[in-house]
């Protein structure tokens, strides 16, 4: 079985329902350890198309925001924020966007799964994330590539507090309205029974277990996410979630400017509160960018996760019982 060699075009999302077939999951038949972490970050894309991109996004929020007099009223039926607050948000996300930066800030909510699916479509295609959010946010539905994303009505009208970006969060930017919007419409669509994100201090008790479950991620969802994105010629799920799978597995993973790599791991590691028996399964996604040998003993990563890229070194003892595996995306 060979892999695919051929570069796809990313789909446009005005096009995302032209008949493209599934691409077929395939796996390497030799992982061989990566000992080379490069100097300095490594762009996903050419510094040039990154600016012409972003420069595209900021045209097509322009010219949504140009259809409305009166900027300060909020759409009838819509979410709980006004074209005004939409367009601040939006462009702070796009204006402080940097290949070297988390472009999606989850904040307090359990949302690492499409906060690390984001996180590679607005690195790679910021102008068509755009699209995405001007759509959920007009019409509460969306496309990326193939992926249909609809909100529903009791997420729309669930009402925005802005306590909810000061807690978890890395970066610089705190969680706001788009980055909500975005991240909760997916697993608000691919739930069975919805999703409303995490409640205030004040919330009932007997919710809060309803509301963890409501924001798990599944490796075959990353999976599916990334296959109907349109953007890679192969995807790779290899993940388990009851079993770890080692350093060697990691070193070997690959990671790098040809292949998005999303990793499965247990999120105490990361510094998580993850409550009692929470470090016993995988509960948390990062983005992995780089990974290298430190020494026979431990392991340096470069990584995404809660608003931040972060470069750290880990005991090999702890990534043996942290890290489940991941989801890659092969360009």
């Amino acid at each position: 079985m060979s892999l695919l060699k051929k570069k796809r075009e990313p789909l446009d999302v005005d096009q995302a329902l032209v008949g493209k077939g599934h691409r077929a999951l395939e796996f390497p038949s030799v992982l061989k350890p990566n000992t080379n972490l490069k100097a300095g970050p490594v762009p996903l894309l050419d510094p040039e198309a990154f600016a012409d991109k972003k420069a595209k996004a900021k045209v097509l929020v322009a010219n949504f925001v140009a259809k409305f007099q009166d900027k300060e009223k909020k759409l009838t039926g819509g979410w709980d924020f006004s074209i005004a607050e939409f367009e601040t948000s939006i462009l702070e996300l796009i204006t402080s966007s940097d290949q070297e930066k988390d472009l999606i800030q989850q904040g307090a909510h359990n949302l690492c799964g499409p906060a690390a699916f984001l996180f590679f479509f607005i690195r790679r295609e910021v102008d068509q994330f755009s699209r995405y959010a001007i759509s959920l946010f007009e019409t509460h539905a969306a496309m990326i590539g193939r992926n249909r994303v609809k909100a529903s009505r009791s997420l729309v009208e669930r009402k925005y507090d802005a306590n909810w970006g000061i807690e978890t969060h890395r970066g610089k930017r705190r969680n706001n309205q788009v980055d909500w919007m975005c991240l909760s419409a997916i697993r608000d669509h691919f739930n069975l029974f919805g999703y409303r994100g995490v409640e205030t201090r004040d919330a009932i008790v007997l919710w809060r277990p309803v509301v963890e479950a409501s924001g798990i991620t599944t490796p075959s969802e990353i999976e599916h996410w990334m296959k109907e994105w349109g953007l890679y010629t192969t995807v790779i799920n290899d993940t388990n979630a009851i079993q770890t799978k080692g350093v060697e597995h990691l070193l070997a993973c690959e990671a790098g400017s040809e292949r998005d790599v999303c990793c499965l791991i247990e999120g105490s590691i990361m510094g998580a509160d993850v409550g009692k028996f929470g470090d016993l399964l995988p509960n948390h996604w990062i983005n992995l960018l780089e990974v290298k040998k430190e020494n026979e003993s431990s392991t340096r990563l470069r990584y995404g996760t809660w608003g931040a890229i972060e470069e750290r070194v880990f005991s090999n003892e702890d990534l043996s019982r942290a890290y489940y595996g991941y989801v890659a995306g092969v360009l």
